[in-house]
C-alpha cells in the first residue's frame, strides 16, 4: 500500500523532509574551483578574460534554466492535482523557495550552475592557453586508428551513406546546438531536491568528466581534427573533405538556404588561434569528443528517471557521434573516447553520490567512486 504524504495547509511542505549535510551537495562546486584555480595559475590570463567568458557562459545556462523553469512548476502542479494535495502556485513556490534556495544562502541550489560555469570557462580557458603549446602532434596517429578499424576514412562513409547537401544542412542543425544536453541537464538539476541523488550524481560526473579524463586525456594525445588538420599541420589528407563540405555550402547558399554552421564555427575558432585574450568557445581539442561526451552524459541522466527516455536520448546521441565525424570535427576514435569516459565518469559518481548523501565524510564518498570500478577496496559500513 502506498502511504500517503501528509502536506502542511500553510506552505505545502513535507515534514518528512530532511535536509541532507551541505558538504556533499557542494562536492562538484568544490572540485570545479580547485579545477579553475590551477588552470587560473598555470594559465596566468588576466581576470577580466575570465569574467568576460563565464559571463557569456552563465547567459546560456541561464536562459535554459528560464525555460525548464516553468515546465518544472506545471509538473508539480500536474504530480499535486493527480495524487490529490492540494497546494496552491504560491504554496508551491514558498517550499521551493524553503527547502531548495534558502539553506546555505543559496549555494547548494545553485551548484549546478556555478559548476558548469566554473568548469567551462576554466577548460576553454585549458583549450585555448595550454593545448597549443603542446603541438597538437596526434592528428597522424588517431587518423590511422580510424583508418585501421574501418579501412578507410571515416568520413568518406557518412557521406556515402547520406551524400546531399541537404542531409548534411539537418545533421548540422542538429549537431550545432552543442550546449543542449549541457544547459538542460544542469538546468533541470537546479530545481532538484537538494538531496536528490540524481541530482548531485550528474553534477558531479559532469564536473568529473571536464576536470579528470578530458583535460588529460586532451593533453597526453593533443589532436586538432580532420577539419583543421590541413590549416595547422598543412596535410593534405582530409582537403577532399573540406571541399566536399564547402562545395555543399556553395549549394545550399545557392538554393537559398544559410550556410553550415559548422563550417562558420570552424572558421571562427581558427581566427582565434593564437588570439591575445580568451574568448568564449576558443580552443580546440579533437580527442576526447566533448559533444559526444556530453550527449552520452545526458542520456544517462535521462534514462536515470526513466527507460523510457532512451528512444529519445540515444537516437540523439547516435547522431551526434554521426554528425561529428560527417562535419569534420572529430576522429571516430574522438567520439568513441568521449562516451566511454562518459560512462565511466556516470559510473562513479553513483557510489560518490549514494556515499555523500548517507551522511559519510567526502573522503569516503570519494573510496566509494574508487571501488564502483575496482581501484581499492569498498569502505565498510
Amino acid at each position: 500500500m502506498t502511504q500517503t504524504v501528509q502536506r502542511s495547509a500553510r506552505t505545502g511542505a513535507d515534514p518528512a523532509y530532511i535536509m541532507p549535510p551541505l558538504q556533499p551537495i557542494l562536492m562538484p562546486f568544490i572540485l570545479a574551483f580547485l579545477y579553475a584555480a590551477c588552470v587560473a595559475i598555470l594559465a596566468r590570463d588576466p581576470l577580466i578574460d575570465w569574467t568576460s567568458v563565464a559571463s557569456l557562459k552563465s547567459k546560456g545556462f541561464l536562459c535554459a534554466i528560464a525555460l525548464v523553469a516553468p515546465v518544472m512548476l506545471i509538473g508539480k502542479m500536474s504530480y499535486n492535482r493527480w495524487y490529490g494535495f492540494g497546494e496552491s502556485v504560491t504554496d508551491i513556490v514558498r517550499t521551493f523557495f524553503q527547502t531548495r534556495v534558502r539553506p546555505g544562502w543559496g549555494l547548494p541550489f545553485l551548484t549546478p550552475l556555478l559548476t558548469a560555469v566554473l568548469v567551462g570557462t576554466a577548460y576553454n580557458v585549458f583549450k585555448q592557453r595550454m593545448l597549443p603549446s603542446t603541438g597538437y602532434g596526434y592528428d597522424g596517429f588517431l587518423a590511422g586508428i580510424d583508418h585501421s578499424i574501418f579501412g578507410t576514412d571515416p568520413w568518406k562513409l557518412t557521406h556515402a551513406l547520406v551524400p546531399s547537401a541537404e542531409a548534411t544542412r539537418l545533421i548540422d542543425l542538429a549537431y550545432h546546438p552543442f550546449f543542449f544536453p549541457m544547459t538542460m541537464g544542469i538546468a533541470i538539476c537546479t530545481f532538484l531536491p537538494l538531496n536528490s541523488r540524481h541530482r548531485l550524481r550528474h553534477t558531479m560526473a559532469f564536473a568529473m568528466l571536464t576536470i579528470v579524463p578530458t583535460s588529460l586525456v586532451a593533453a597526453l594525445l593533443p589532436a586538432v581534427g580532420p577539419c583543421f588538420d590541413l590549416f595547422y599541420h598543412g596535410n593534405q589528407q582530409f582537403v577532399e573533405m573540406t571541399n566536399t563540405l564547402a562545395a555543399q555550402q556553395a549549394t545550399l547558399i545557392a538554393q537559398g538556404h544559410p550556410g553550415l554552421e559548422s563550417l562558420a564555427a570552424q572558421a571562427k575558432l581558427q581566427s582565434l588561434l593564437g588570439a591575445p585574450s580568451i574568448a568564449d568557445g576558443g580552443g580546440i581539442a579533437a580527442l576526447p569528443s566533448m559533444h559526444n561526451a556530453l550527449s552520452t552524459l545526458f542520456l544517462c541522466f535521462l534514462v536515470g528517471f526513466s527507460r523510457r527516455w532512451l528512444w529519445v536520448a540515444l537516437p540523439y546521441a547516435a547522431l551526434i557521434l554521426f554528425g561529428s565525424v560527417h562535419l569534420g570535427w572529430h576522429y571516430a576514435i574522438d567520439g568513441v573516447v568521449g562516451i566511454a569516459l562518459a560512462f565511466l565518469m556516470w559510473r562513479i559518481a553513483g557510489p560518490i553520490a549514494d556515499a555523500g548523501l548517507a551522511h559519510y565524510p567526502v573522503r569516503r564518498a570519494i573510496r566509494s567512486g574508487r571501488a564502483a570500478i575496482g581501484w581499492g577496496a569498498k569502505p565498510s559500513s
